[in-house]
């Protein structure tokens, strides 16, 4: 049955690797997963909470606002 899916807004995510002039491959890192897995997050917006918590922490913003985008 896996893991239950945790939403965030990819466009944002992938705003937010740019902004930070990160590759995907350094987030990854950052985030202690394989590139292959952070790629499949920023495409679909699906993760885990945990992972959701690395991010947020990452990029300095709550995980509510990874879930909802910023305006």
């Amino acid at each position: 049955m896996g893991r239950p899916s945790f939403k965030i807004d990819a466009n944002l995510l992938r705003d937010l690797r740019e902004r930070h002039g990160l590759t995907q491959y350094q987030v990854a890192e950052k985030i202690g997963t394989h590139v292959v897995t952070y790629q499949n997050i920023e495409s679909s917006g699906k993760t885990s909470r945990k992972t959701a918590e690395k991010l947020s922490e990452l990029f300095e913003i709550s995980v509510e606002q990874l879930q909802q985008g910023i305006d």
